[in-house]
């Protein structure tokens, strides 16, 4: 499987193959994958239905941000290092005391936090702000995905329903203004990004990089207050890694939220 790809539409194909491979080995990873997946036919839907100020530069955008994942899985299959960012990502693949939840955290937190900043910053390297618009119009689709997400995970897991009954909306509340703090953040980032020299902006990245991966850790390893809760959800999730991903990358791509 050769991972790279030139737009978006190649962008979903190889997404497409690694979750079938995954859903094939029950690979914990494909967790991510999966949801990685929707929301790029999302982001796919919105350009073809003409959602973003200039389809033809988000499409841009996606390809190499997609291409920053594709690299670092592709360091992972060869057996080298990747990033710091990465790496977390892949060891909390390995390990089996994790729970989906904190499988697609880990793949999200390296995702934004890391790439997305510099993704921004190369698709409009010069005229970063005419980029936020779009960039803003992803929280969206990421805050409908989260629920929806939410709803198949919970299918598949006995512990996770108990969790989101006790805790209402609040779980779902909680992981969304975390993840909107991601991409605030990435936000950022891509403006500094932009507007550095290569030299500087090799300093600011390997920064980053080690920031998110320290987030990481905590995602994989959370506060011993925690472990009791991950405990639960983890027995009721034995067995399911295949039926979980089936069911996020089975998901019907909605983009109703974006057209109002």
């Amino acid at each position: 499987m050769i991972l790279h790809a030139e737009n978006i539409a190649e962008v979903i194909q190889q997404l497409e193959a690694v979750v079938d491979q995954t859903i094939q080995e029950s690979d914990v990873h494909g967790i991510f994958a999966a949801t990685y997946l929707q929301m790029t036919r999302r982001v796919s839907l919105g350009i073809d239905a003409g959602l973003f100020d200039d389809g033809e530069r988000m499409d841009r955008f996606d390809t190499l941000f997609a291409n920053r994942y594709f690299t670092a899985l592709a360091q992972r299959r060869a057996g080298e290092k990747s990033c710091q960012s990465w790496q977390v990502v892949f060891e909390g693949a390995e390990e089996t005391d994790n729970i989906a939840l904190q499988h697609m955290l880990l793949g999200v937190n390296a995702h934004i936090s890391f790439d997305l900043p510099i993704a921004a910053a190369d698709t409009a390297p010069g005229a970063i702000e005419d980029l936020r618009d779009d960039f803003e119009r992803i929280n969206t689709i990421i805050s409908v995905l989260l629920d929806e997400a939410q709803e198949v995970i919970n299918e598949s897991s006995r512990g996770m329903r108990r969790i989101d009954r006790m805790g209402g909306d609040v779980d779902e509340w909680l992981a969304l203004v975390s993840l909107q703090k991601m991409r605030a953040r990435a936000w950022s980032e891509a403006q500094v990004l932009a507007g550095l020299s290569s030299e500087c902006r090799k300093k600011a990245e390997q920064t980053s990089d080690r920031n998110t991966a320290n987030l990481g850790r905590l995602i994989a390893r959370p506060p011993r207050i925690l472990q009791s809760i991950i405990d639960l959800i983890r027995l009721g999730e034995q067995g399911k890694t295949a039926a979980i991903i089936t069911g996020l990358a089975d998901i019907e791509a909605d983009i109703s939220c974006l057209e109002c």
